[in-house]
């Protein structure tokens, strides 16, 4: 954010922040023990809405944020 001093007005800049994610191979031990224990069945049937106040609704399954696999970087 800045600020013109000609205008006495704020300048807002918009800007998109992204991020990438890589797994490696060797399974994550949480994710067997939840669903030993039935919790990823729970986590199947929740989904949550990331949109902000004027969006679309924009629902993801509760299951897809927790990995499989281990976050290697």
């Amino acid at each position: 954010m800045g600020y013109d001093y000609n205008s006495y007005t704020e300048i807002y800049e918009d800007k998109i922040y992204t991020a990438s994610l890589s797994y490696d191979t060797a399974p994550n031990p949480f994710y067997h023990t939840l669903k030993s224990a039935g919790i990823i069945d729970v986590l199947d049937k929740v989904n949550l809405d990331f949109s902000g106040p004027n969006v679309t609704a924009d629902f993801v399954k509760a299951r897809a944020l927790f990995p499989v696999n281990n976050l290697s970087k």
